[in-house]
């Protein structure tokens, strides 16, 4: 299993969660929802040209989640077969920039942030209370 190379999107889901997943052009990760009998409805696609990848919207039934990551974990070996050796590097690198950039975001917004430290206050209380 290689690199994540997947994000979830937050909603408020009911039946369906929502995620986007780094894939090419050729839609190599369809085969291997078919082969663990994932049923996934695509939404947007936006594709680098530079690097020949997409990012692809999707959504899938709550109960189908456990095999789509088991999918999704098998697209990095898959991508290494048919000549993309640098796709980990870029689902890596392409996360790590989009965390960092909602960390920031968060930081920068006042009422997140006062939101977190109510959080974190919360939690501090309750375990001291239940120790």
């Amino acid at each position: 299993m290689g690199q994540r190379n997947y994000i979830e999107l937050s909603r408020f889901p009911v039946f369906f969660r929502h995620y986007a997943f780094i894939d090419v052009p050729e839609h190599l990760a369809d085969s291997l929802f078919i082969r663990h009998k994932v049923r996934v409805r695509f939404g947007q696609e936006y594709t680098n040209d530079e690097q020949g990848y997409s990012f692809i919207f999707c959504k899938i039934r709550k109960k189908d989640e456990k095999p789509f990551l088991a999918a999704l974990g098998e697209l990095s070996n898959k991508m290494m077969l048919c000549r993309h050796p640098d796709y980990d590097d870029f689902c890596q690198k392409t996360l790590d920039a989009m965390e960092a950039a909602n960390e920031s975001e968060d930081t920068n917004n006042p009422k997140k942030q006062k939101a977190i430290e109510a959080d974190s206050n919360a939690s501090v209380v309750i375990k001291a209370e239940s120790v």
